[in-house]
């Protein structure tokens, strides 16, 4: 069994009423408690922990496009900002996905910033 958590499933579960409130809410929580982990310094991993070493050559066959936190196996989706926010909307708790947006709104600047010293 997996018991990694992958954020997709987790926002949509609070979206669409899959999850209980008490579980809503624990959801919240659990990004709140592991935001280093879970959002980084740029939202949103997609799963979390990713796959690694045996365990990511037993599952992925070695596939290289799914390297331990590359897209699909641990790396950051910035689209799914969209998605916390709602989540965090419907559970009352828009400062929590206020806080994912400054910190995507401030990597994207250092980003820009840091390409237009290199030109």
């Amino acid at each position: 069994m997996d018991f990694r958590f992958f954020s997709l499933g987790n926002f949509w579960a609070i979206v669409s009423s899959l999850a209980t409130p008490r579980q809503a809410q624990g959801i919240l929580k659990l990004i709140e408690d592991k935001w280093d982990d879970l959002v980084g310094n740029m939202p949103f991993k997609i799963c979390y922990p990713a796959l690694e070493y045996e365990e990511w050559r037993i599952i992925t066959g070695s596939d290289p496009k799914n390297t331990p936190w590359s897209y699909h196996n641990g790396g950051s989706w910035p689209t799914l900002l969209w998605q916390f926010t709602l989540a965090c909307i419907k559970m009352g708790r828009p400062e929590l996905a206020q806080k994912a947006v400054e910190l995507a709104e401030k990597s994207r600047y250092m980003k820009k910033k840091t390409s237009s010293i290199k030109t």
